[in-house]
């Protein structure tokens, strides 16, 4: 049975918050979908973060989802019960948290979505700060009767759980920066240093988010070799480069996301196999769902981060054990992805951290 358990709805969002507790000696587990989670519990991971992949589906197969997480594992024995949500809620916050509550059997609920590192607050009850427009009402977007802190910084965060305590009839209703707070209050020891990466790199591009777009920009600008996939389809390329990088592009004509996105996924399984790197980098949290589907991984191990936002998960694929970082389509100053494809490390001026 794990000490705490992470239920997202998205594979991004799975990982940003599992790897808070990655701590040596403390396995995190990370299942990309619910029917992967047995394997999780099996595996003895201290820590288990599962993908519900709920954030665009109906609220009834959302709710649907959790009963089938219930059915797997007893959720009034995990100590530490988290249900992560986007820090601008988007998806079904409200139903999903109401729901998780009743069937673990938690009477208090602390909802904390703010995210201080992204300049993210919540004051008075409204979320605000960058990239939302109109302060959202916490209470309104959860429906219920949610204990909401003022957050402005990380230290008010520390102050919210040590002040709440870590209660076992508790469910934590936020953002990564929750699960770091959570993180640190569990466990005495640090998280641990990144490390340049080794070995060959494939940067798999499939976010057209223009916060992704500009670090695209930035990596052609240094000299950068981009295989681009008009409409999804991947060009015939060479595989041998390293870094390899490919990035899906516009088409000369009109072409539904849902299905570029999916050729671009088949496309990218072909080229990174025959690439084989030690290190692949997504950019899009659906681009590493569909590619780490195709590629047959659905259980990750987290190492950590190589900068804040930007979680380490190992995989073993048919060329050797391999390196995952994922990144967020809208996360990121403009020069992540050179630093990390071109020079192997992240300064700290980049801009990640603001």
């Amino acid at each position: 049975m794990p000490h705490v358990l992470i239920i997202a709805d998205d594979l991004t969002g799975t990982l940003d918050a599992a790897v808070a507790f990655a701590r040596a000696g403390h396995r995190v587990c990370a299942a990309r979908k619910i029917a992967t989670l047995p394997a999780c519990i099996a595996s003895g991971a201290e820590v288990i973060a599962v993908n519900t992949a709920s954030r665009e589906i109906n609220e009834s197969a959302a709710r649907a989802n959790l009963h089938e997480i219930a059915a797997m594992l007893d959720l009034h024995r995990i100590p530490v019960l988290i249900k992560k949500v986007d820090s601008r809620l988007k998806g079904h916050p409200g139903p999903e948290a109401r729901e998780l509550a009743d069937l673990a059997g938690r009477a208090e609920c602390l909802a904390a979505p703010a995210l201080p590192r992204m300049g993210r607050f919540q004051v008075a009850g409204q979320l605000m700060g960058q990239g939302i427009l109109t302060p959202i009402s916490i209470a309104a977007r959860l429906g219920t009767k949610a204990h909401c802190p003022d957050i402005q910084t990380a230290q008010d965060l520390e102050t919210a759980v040590a002040k709440w305590g870590l209660a076992s009839n508790t469910l934590w209703i936020g953002a990564s920066d929750l699960a770091f707070a959570l993180a640190r209050a569990t466990y005495a020891q640090p998280l641990p240093e990144p490390t340049p990466l080794v070995g060959r790199i494939a940067v798999v591009i499939g976010s057209r988010d223009p916060i992704t777009l500009a670090q695209l920009e930035d990596l052609a600008q240094n000299g950068a070799v981009i295989h681009r996939a008009p409409n999804g389809w991947v060009p015939a390329c060479d595989t041998d480069t390293d870094p390899f990088l490919l990035a899906i592009a516009p088409g000369n004509a009109p072409c539904p996301a849902a299905k570029a996105s999916m050729r671009f996924a088949d496309g990218a399984l072909d080229a990174v196999s025959k690439a084989q790197p030690r290190t692949i980098i997504c950019a899009g949290g659906e681009t590493a769902d569909a590619l780490l589907a195709r590629l047959g991984v659905d259980m990750l191990d987290l190492k950590g981060e190589i900068a804040p936002g930007l979680p380490i998960c190992q995989a073993n694929l048919p060329w050797g054990s391999v390196d995952i970082i994922t990144k967020s389509g809208g996360f990121g100053g403009p020069q992540i992805l050179t630093q990390l494809a071109l020079q192997r490390h992240l300064s700290e001026n980049n801009g990640l951290i603001s």
